[in-house]
């Protein structure tokens, strides 16, 4: 067998590291062979000579490396919904603007959805005007939790945030 370029090696590697964290899985021999501009075959030999030196973790399917193995694959798709008032409640309708990815391992599992703050009593909280404030769903809160509550006014959704401190 020939001698393999441990540059190319390398650069092999980055490129499996960084294609993992933009798209959350291994890149395919072909993908790999068109980045670093060799055949598809020379490819496959470079992913088997760098598992045989431990330089990654190759089935013959899925790429790995120590980096990619720390990567949190698990997301949680979270709704932009739009604004909520701080302080003197508004009226809203709740429509999604669009949908964020969360990483389950930050912000655990359960139902969430993101508000842009509009207003500024929460100044104080570190909630200044246009921020995104992150809420989970949930139905009981604890003394001093800032809440995001629903209330129902004649049909008509009212959103309000406000401090049970």
């Amino acid at each position: 067998m020939r001698h393999k370029s441990t540059e190319l090696m390398g650069t092999i590697k980055a490129f499996v590291e960084e294609y993992y964290k933009n798209y959350r899985h291994s890149p395919s021999t072909t993908e790999i062979a068109n980045a670093v501009g060799i055949a598809r075959g020379t490819a496959y030999k470079y992913l088997l000579a760098m598992s045989d030196n431990g330089m990654i973790r190759y089935d013959g399917q899925q790429i790995s490396t120590e980096q990619t193995e720390k990567v949190q694959t698990e997301f949680t798709s979270v709704a932009l919904l739009g604004a909520v008032s701080c302080g003197v409640p508004t009226l809203e309708e709740e429509y999604a603007e669009e949908y964020v990815s969360l990483p389950v391992s930050m912000f655990g599992n359960g139902t969430f959805f993101l508000l842009r703050a509009n207003g500024e009593s929460m100044i104080d909280a570190g909630i200044s005007p246009g921020d995104l404030v992150l809420v989970r769903k949930q139905s009981e809160a604890m003394d001093g939790d800032i809440i995001v509550s629903d209330c129902e006014i004649q049909g008509v959704a009212v959103k309000v945030i406000k401090d049970l401190a």
